[in-house]
């Protein structure tokens, strides 16, 4: 099996393994064809309410920005005053437009 340069051969192999329940004639050349064809469906998906990553801040980076300590940050982020991006069980991050206006006094 030939492998496509933005397709690993394990990605195609696991794919493959997936769809042939469904698609029996499916063989690992046609998978491979069918994914090159649609590479909209290989790009990560992005959430819409999700910031990008040059606009989400770690905890870190908040405090400094808005001249606090992590405690009061995280008193912030508990009373609602700032949004939180949950990215696992305990990652978070920080929208920096809500870090801006905060800033500013306009609050959230």
């Amino acid at each position: 099996m030939s492998s496509s340069k933005r397709i690993p051969a394990p990605v195609v192999l696991a794919i493959h393994g997936l769809a042939s329940p469904y698609i029996p004639e499916l063989d690992p050349q046609e998978t491979l064809r069918r994914l090159s064809a649609a590479p909209a469906i290989l790009a990560p998906a992005v959430a819409p309410t999700s910031p990008a990553p040059s606009e989400a801040l770690t905890i870190r980076e908040a405090a400094a920005r808005l001249h606090i300590g992590r405690s009061k940050l995280f008193q912030l982020l508990t009373i609602g005053r700032l949004p939180r991006v949950m990215l696992g069980k305990r990652t978070l991050r920080i929208p920096s437009a809500a870090v801006e206006a905060l800033a500013r006094g306009e609050g959230v």
